[in-house]
């Protein structure tokens, strides 16, 4: 947690994650070891934080390290229906973000806010990823990541939320 948190020196709220099959103090960080390839996870989702709320935040970095590395895929998902979205309950858990993007030219469908199909990741090291303006006052985020490698993998997550 110290790794990523020395990265910037502005007001930011941190989450490090790493989960493992077993019970785990929920004071540690979570990692996850997906079996058999392709394995998806949605993080965070530890007994302590379900999900992240970008309220008041603009932007998001997240940071994946694998032990294998490789090709994963990274999407921002709805959160667990375990939880209300603005007294809204159940919500669609795991479902793809979508929104309207306001700009000139856009067009007046929804469309995914943040969807990867394809990125290469570098093993045993924090691969650390922005994500800008898109996924501002967002409730209930969780990042669906779905191992491609052709092998196991144990991945540990941590997330900054940036003002």
């Amino acid at each position: 947690m110290s790794k990523l948190a020395a990265l910037v020196a502005i007001p930011i709220a941190l989450f490090a994650l790493k989960t493992f099959t077993k019970q785990i103090s929920d004071t540690k960080p979570t990692v996850v070891t997906p079996t058999p390839v392709p394995k998806v996870i949605v993080t965070p989702a530890t007994a302590t934080v379900d999900s992240l709320d970008m309220t008041g935040f603009n932007d998001i970095q997240i940071a994946i390290k694998p032990s294998n590395g490789g090709n994963f895929a990274i999407e921002a998902v709805m959160g667990p229906d375990t939880n209300s979205y603005a007294n809204l309950a159940p919500v669609d858990a795991a479902a793809t973000l979508q929104g309207a993007y306001v700009y000139p030219g856009a067009a007046n469908d929804f469309e995914i806010l943040f969807s990867d199909s394809a990125q290469s990741l570098t093993v045993d090291v924090w691969n650390i990823f922005m994500i800008k303006g898109i996924l501002f006052d967002q409730k209930l985020l969780q990042f669906k990541i779905t191992n491609n490698t052709g092998g196991d993998s144990d991945i540990e997550v941590a997330f900054m939320r940036l003002v």
